[in-house]
């Protein structure tokens, strides 16, 4: 079986059986599988939204990043990292990680898990290899990021200006 870009590697902690799981990607973030559907669809918001859209799509925007999984390590060598589930976090309840049904109800919580529940929802963390969401990333301190360019490679252009690759 071929492994498309979409589909996560995860090593079990004591157990070489490589498994799949398949968190959702959105906007270049990983979300938890059960993540409703309407919150991964969520868009920016347009300039002359008024204030009460401004104020719903803030509430949508915080709601999606608390079933954001939680990156845990930086990059290694290979550009692998870690991530953890959400409810093991505690930014979200799910009855599939017990001690987060125990957290106060203002939290999100999962009220379908899913039947068979992939690796990222069983195990503690799940490592991601650099090819998932390869398109959408970002590198911090780039033009897309907001941040400041990287002197080494723009030295003298400004932060706005397109760059050939990095």
């Amino acid at each position: 079986m071929q492994i498309q870009p979409r589909d996560f590697v995860a090593r079990r902690q004591h157990s070489t059986q490589l498994q799949l799981c398949v968190p959702q990607v959105a906007n270049g973030n990983l979300y938890c599988p059960a993540t409703p559907r309407p919150l991964l669809q969520l868009g920016p918001l347009p300039p002359d939204a008024t204030s009460e859209q401004a104020a719903g799509h803030d509430t949508q925007s915080a709601e999606l990043a608390r079933h954001k999984l939680g990156r845990i390590t930086s990059d290694d060598g290979n550009g692998h990292h870690r991530v953890m589930c959400p409810a093991v976090l505690g930014k979200i309840r799910c009855p599939l990680r017990p001690a987060s049904m125990t957290l106060d109800r203002d939290r999100p919580e999962i009220l379908t898990p899913p039947e068979h529940p992939p690796a990222c929802c069983a195990q503690q963390t799940i490592t991601v290899p650099p090819q998932v969401a390869a398109k959408t990333r970002v590198a911090v301190g780039t033009a897309l990021a907001g941040g400041p360019p990287h002197r080494s490679q723009r030295a003298g252009l400004p932060h706005w200006a397109p760059t050939s690759g990095a």
